[in-house]
């Protein structure tokens, strides 16, 4: 390389060159690769200036960073998730001081970043082998799945049992405080286990989207990994003792949609309780399909 720059009378550029504000390097490590963009955003919306600017001032910031560099940057890049994350916070603020609903503080839209962002890094990432169905039902057994759907301020979980037979018995929802994704599926859980206890009795398989819940209510697990979940975790603990028998293994989020689907469904209607499965979409029945409100 060193004789080729000689010969050529060229010098070699640095690893974190930049032409026109966007690297000329790639690495395997796309995440850390887009950090620049990530900074970028950050920095701009972070800064003292912003909080001292007016609520005009405010909507012209957001809109300049929700559009422009977002816009200017994947013309040429495949932007990953944790900077899309960031721009749905910018964007979802900058429609709400369009429209006049909200003016978000930025720490809470910070905050928002980082939650969507912990939610993708939780999510079970499925190998390249192919994989069985990972939801199964064994005889003797209730199978239960959950999952939330995160909003701005609160959220909603949702609960399916199925009978041995793979047949829907029971679903039912609940509005939870919690808008940190790992809080809201460890909460969803340990309800879960209080309504099979009082409802269903028996042995239950439950199953859950979410690894660290899934690792921190495990029996083998003496420690928490993170503090916040505690309560939910210990809920869960001392509940499943009163069952007859208990299983708590990981479900790919791709064949849990069920859980999930109703979860979005009862936060669009605002649905709470014991769902009454006559007065819904039958897509929101899908396992393997995500289910999109019109």
């Amino acid at each position: 390389m060193n004789d080729i720059t000689t010969l050529l009378g060229m010098c070699k550029m640095k690893n974190d060159a930049s032409y026109l504000g966007l690297p000329l390097f790639r690495s395997k490590k796309r995440s850390k690769d887009m950090q620049y963009l990530v900074q970028r955003v950050l920095t701009r919306i972070e800064g003292w200036k912003a909080r001292l600017l007016s609520k005009a001032g405010r909507t012209c910031l957001i809109q300049s960073e929700g559009t422009s560099i977002p816009i200017y940057v994947a013309a040429s890049e495949v932007i990953p998730c944790g900077a899309l994350c960031i721009f749905k916070a910018i964007w979802e603020a900058r429609n709400g001081v369009i429209h006049g609903t909200r003016l978000r503080p930025i720490t809470e839209i910070v905050n928002s970043v980082h939650r969507s962002y912990n939610d993708h890094l939780s999510r079970w990432k499925p190998n390249n082998e192919k994989r069985g169905h990972l939801r199964t039902s064994e005889a003797g057994w209730w199978n239960c799945c959950t999952d939330v759907s995160i909003q701005p301020n609160q959220s909603f979980g949702a609960v399916v049992f199925r009978d041995e037979q793979d047949r829907v018995v029971t679903i039912f929802a609940e509005r939870l405080s919690a808008t940190n994704p790992l809080l809201a599926e460890a909460t969803i859980l340990a309800n879960a286990t209080e309504y099979a206890r009082e409802h269903l009795k028996g042995k239950v398989a439950f199953q859950c989207d979410n690894e660290v819940v899934v690792a921190n209510c495990s029996i083998t697990c003496n420690t928490n990994q993170f503090i916040g979940i505690e309560g939910a975790i210990n809920r869960f603990r001392n509940t499943v003792r009163l069952l007859d028998d208990f299983k708590i293994r990981k479900i790919d989020r791709i064949y849990n949609f069920m859980a999930h689907n109703f979860a979005k469904w009862a936060a669009a209607v605002g649905a709470t309780g014991v769902l009454d499965l006559g007065i819904m979409d039958e897509n929101v029945f899908s396992d393997v399909q995500e289910w999109h409100p019109d």
